[in-house]
Formats: C-alpha cells, sequence, structure tokens
C-alpha cells in the first residue's frame, strides 16, 4: 500500500511538472505571437489625407488640373486688382496669366526623348518610366518655393508630389519632421528604416482607403521633405501598365524608387557626371539639383505673385465645387 501511494506521488509530480513546462512553453509561445503582432505591417490610416489632398482628385486630366489652379489665382488676384490704375492693374494681369502659362507649358509627355529626359536626374526621377503613356504637370508656388508634381497615366492622375523646403539655418531633421507627421495624421507612420544606418528613417507611410502617403528625404543634396500621394488603385497595377520597362540601376536616394537610365539613341551627352553617377555621389551643384534647372522653365519671370498659397482643407474645408485646390501644406504650415 505505502508502494503504491509513493508511486502514485511521483506519477502525480511528474503530471504536474509536465503540464507546467508545456502551460510555460505555451506562454512563451503567446509572447513571442504578441510582440510580433506588436510591430505594424501596413500603414495607419488617417482621414487627414483626404483633407491635405483637397478638392483634387484622382483620374482627373491635366487640363482639369490647370483648370483648378487657374480659377484659384483668379479669385487670389481679384482683390489685388481692386482700386489700382490701368497700368497697375495690367501688370497684375499679366502675372497672373504667366503663372498659369508657365503652369500649361510644364506638361511633359515622357515619351523617352532627349528634351522630355530633364528631369531623370533630379529627385522625381525615379517617380516615372518613359514610354509607358505616363507624363507630368509642374507648379511652382512662387510665393512658399513648394514644388508640385503631378503625374499621370494616359493623362489621368494617379501622384501627387510635393516637395517641401527646409528652411535654411534651421535644425530640423527628417526623423523630427517626421514625429510632427504623427501629430498631424492621427497616427504614428509606418517607419521603414535605412539597410545602411538602422536608427535612421527611409520613409514613413500612411493610407486611407484610396491613398498612400510616402513621405521621404530629400533635404542631403535638394533641401527638401517630399510628400508623395499615389492612388492606390494604380499602385496595385504597375506592373501591368508599365510594361516598357527599361534597365535599372542602384538609387542610392532614400526613399525613392529604382530609377531607370537612359535607353536608346540619344544625342546629349549624358557622362559628364559619370563619376559622380558610378560612386553614386554628386559634387557639382548643377548635377545636384537638375530639378531646380529644370523648374526654371516653370518659375513666373515676374518673381513673387503676390497670391496666397493654394488652400488646404485643413483650413478652409473642401467641396467638389471650391476654387481652391488642396496642397497638403494645410497642416504642415504650422510645422
Amino acid at each position: 500500500m505505502r508502494r503504491f501511494i509513493q508511486v502514485s506521488f511521483v506519477l502525480f509530480t511528474a503530471g504536474v511538472f509536465a503540464l507546467s513546462a508545456e502551460a510555460q512553453r505555451r506562454g512563451r509561445g503567446r509572447g513571442r505571437t504578441t510582440q510580433a503582432a506588436a510591430q505594424p505591417t501596413e500603414p495607419p490610416n488617417s482621414e487627414q489625407i483626404a483633407a491635405e489632398l483637397g478638392v483634387i482628385q484622382w483620374g482627373w486630366t491635366h487640363d482639369q488640373v490647370i483648370e483648378t489652379y487657374r480659377r484659384r489665382l483668379a479669385a487670389d488676384y481679384l482683390p489685388l486688382l481692386k482700386n489700382k490704375g490701368q497700368v497697375e492693374q495690367d501688370r497684375l494681369m499679366q502675372e497672373r496669366d504667366a503663372v498659369i502659362a508657365n503652369l500649361r507649358r510644364s506638361y511633359l509627355l515622357l515619351n523617352g526623348a532627349v528634351p522630355q529626359r530633364r528631369w531623370d536626374t533630379s529627385f522625381v526621377g525615379s517617380e516615372y518610366t518613359h514610354n509607358n503613356n505616363e507624363s507630368m504637370l509642374v507648379y511652382e508656388d512662387t510665393r512658399t518655393g513648394v514644388r508640385e508634381f503631378f503625374f499621370f497615366f494616359n493623362d489621368r492622375l494617379w501622384k501627387r508630389f510635393q516637395a517641401r523646403n527646409v528652411p535654411r539655418g534651421t535644425q530640423v531633421d527628417f526623423s523630427t519632421f517626421v514625429a510632427s507627421l504623427d501629430g498631424l495624421f492621427g497616427a504614428p507612420g509606418l517607419r521603414r528604416m535605412r539597410t545602411d544606418q538602422a536608427d535612421r528613417i527611409e520613409a514613413a507611410f500612411w493610407q486611407n482607403p484610396t491613398t498612400r502617403l510616402r513621405v521621404i528625404d530629400h533635404s542631403t543634396f535638394y533641401g527638401a521633405f517630399c510628400l508623395v500621394y499615389e492612388d492606390k488603385s494604380v499602385l496595385a497595377r504597375l506592373s501591368e501598365l508599365r510594361r516598357n520597362m527599361p534597365a535599372k540601376v542602384e538609387n542610392n536616394t532614400p526613399g525613392s524608387l529604382p530609377q531607370e537610365t537612359v535607353v536608346g539613341n540619344v544625342d546629349a551627352d549624358h557622362n559628364t557626371d559619370i563619376v559622380d553617377r558610378v560612386t553614386g555621389k554628386i559634387r557639382r551643384v548643377q548635377a545636384a539639383d537638375a530639378g531646380a534647372a529644370a523648374s526654371a522653365s516653370v518659375r513666373a519671370t515676374s518673381g513673387s505673385s503676390g497670391s496666397t498659397g493654394t488652400g488646404s482643407s485643413l483650413n478652409s474645408g473642401s467641396s467638389s465645387g471650391s476654387s481652391t485646390p488642396g496642397d497638403g501644406l494645410g497642416g504642415l504650415r504650422g510645422l
């Protein structure tokens, strides 16, 4: 009887330890699952994206975008024309019309010809391809210096790239800028860290049902933080839409997409900066900001127009009938 009790006790003790070990193993498994689940894999949703985009909608033609800015400029200049003499009124109207004319002339069909490649080495060079029915429209606010690039497939808007200048003399780094956007968009953005410097942010992402927002750092060479709004339905079809994919080279600019190389027969000499392109470094100012040189064609020659910046739904609200296009600056103006 005593032996039976001893054997039973040993078996009971062994069973208890076995159950305890199993519970601990499962607990550790749940801990790992919880820890893995704590790492987000999708960008957070933000209603603020629609507010920042304003009235301009995906699928618009470039003429619709231009017309929106034309109506906005007409409204901006109207109070400036009041109580002015004829000579001053004529000057202001010519200034206004010059801004719209420059915007119209900036429309570029990306067909691979040399004149259409002047943006290829700029900070937007990796945002498009040639010979895939893509095109681009460029608008520069002469008052703020903010540049906007509108990208189209078959003349249908799908991407809006905004380069927001970093004020000179400030100590705002990209991490601080992204942290400020966390508050604006209502949730911490999904961070993608750089592979060469794991403690530095390469890009941050937010989304809503129709749009993905990608924020990237181009402050080193171009002095700008960039907000890239993209139509998610087009993003899902890029491989289908871009059937003529040229050879790619490694792009060392953080947050950018792979950049295409020049293909086909061209007349221009593209080897003037061969050392810079091979080493991944840009030493000459004109090579570092080819986009700035290209943007000269869309600047108003008369300097500051005196008009206010494009509005944002954050400040004034927006509707489909509004003449004020969103510029993605509404919530950013105070940052």
